[in-house]
């Protein structure tokens, strides 16, 4: 409780900073009904997204469940991970919520399966959003590095992150003889040892399907696209300096992985101060507004997670999600 204490103090804190450094301005919210399009177009992408998000996790799940998976179903297990995710920061986050309701459909799934499915599905995500920047940020490199130092750093981030994304899915599909050698060499250290070669097998187990995890890389970059395509669409009425699509493709990312880290609920605070500093590159002084603008229609969305969740016919406990995260 302390804890999710201090982090919604230190989101608190890092608006009212915001604020008062009139870096954000709530009016842009009441100029949003101005342009009704760029909002319908922001709510289209995240629906859509909860759909395709849905998907990418059902074939993860289904590389080991032979049981039916409906896709209704993982849509609202999906929707319900929004909902929590946007109320929970920390380590019990929306994910370990999703994993408990989705027990509920193949009870012969072990915990650890299910959370190395999230846990690829994530990453996924991650890889296919450090894709498009790293993609977009080598294709202006040139232009990037004659306007600022800055932009050259953040390039040269997207590309560590991106080779670093990329060693990990090449571990993901290496050879059995190897994942043997690890694993037996993780068996050698006591007591966390054995978690963790479990950990490892199960998500190796994942990676044994490399036509699914192709198949889902292919529709992360789609959902990546789509998500900093409406985020580029929803603020560019509102730039007070012009920002190029494959600009947007090169900083919006990094910004998407800052609030993408558990310090604050649907990155409260961290992702206006990240996206303030971000857009600053390009001349754009109202970073931290713009990305308001789409945390609130974010938010709005997630929170009618609760609806499928109100619904749901069994009730699973924030405890059972905080012995997940202990074990």
């Amino acid at each position: 409780m302390l804890k999710t204490i201090f982090k919604f103090l230190f989101a608190g804190l890092i608006i009212f900073w915001l604020i008062s450094k009139g870096q954000l301005d709530f009016s842009l919210l009441l100029r949003g009904w101005d342009y009704k399009l760029s909002f319908l177009c922001m709510v289209l992408v995240i629906a859509c997204n909860i759909v395709l998000t849905s998907y990418r996790w059902k074939l993860l799940v289904g590389t080991h469940s032979k049981a039916k998976l409906p896709m209704k179903s993982m849509i609202n297990l999906t929707w319900i991970g929004c909902f929590f995710s946007s109320v929970l920061p920390g380590a019990v986050t929306g994910d370990f919520i999703k994993l408990l309701y989705a027990r509920d459909l193949d009870q012969k799934l072990s915990k650890t399966f299910l959370l190395s499915t999230i846990f690829v599905d994530r990453f996924m995500g991650l890889f296919a959003l450090l894709s498009l920047a790293s993609f977009f940020s080598l294709l202006d490199y040139q232009v990037l590095t004659e306007k600022s130092i800055q932009l050259t750093h953040l390039a040269h981030i997207n590309f560590l992150l991106f080779a670093v994304c990329l060693g990990f899915f090449a571990v993901l599909m290496v050879p059995k003889n190897f994942q043997k050698r690890v694993l037996d060499l993780f068996l050698r250290f006591p007591i966390i040892g054995t978690r963790l070669e479990k950990t490892i097998r199960e998500t190796w187990i994942v990676g044994e399907k490399k036509t699914t995890l192709i198949t889902c890389f292919l529709m992360s970059i789609a959902i990546q696209t789509l998500s900093v395509f409406g985020f580029w669409f929803l603020i560019t009425p509102f730039l007070n300096a012009p920002l190029t699509l494959g600009n947007a493709f090169t900083c919006i990312p990094a910004g998407f992985v800052t609030v993408a880290i558990p310090i604050s609920p649907a990155g409260l605070g961290v992702g206006h101060f990240a996206f303030a500093k971000l857009f600053e590159f390009f001349g754009i002084n109202n970073g931290a507004s713009l990305f308001n603008i789409y945390f609130i229609i974010v938010v709005c969305i997630n929170l009618l997670g609760a609806i499928p969740y109100l619904l749901y016919g069994k009730r699973h406990s924030l405890q059972e999600a905080d012995l997940i995260t202990e074990n």
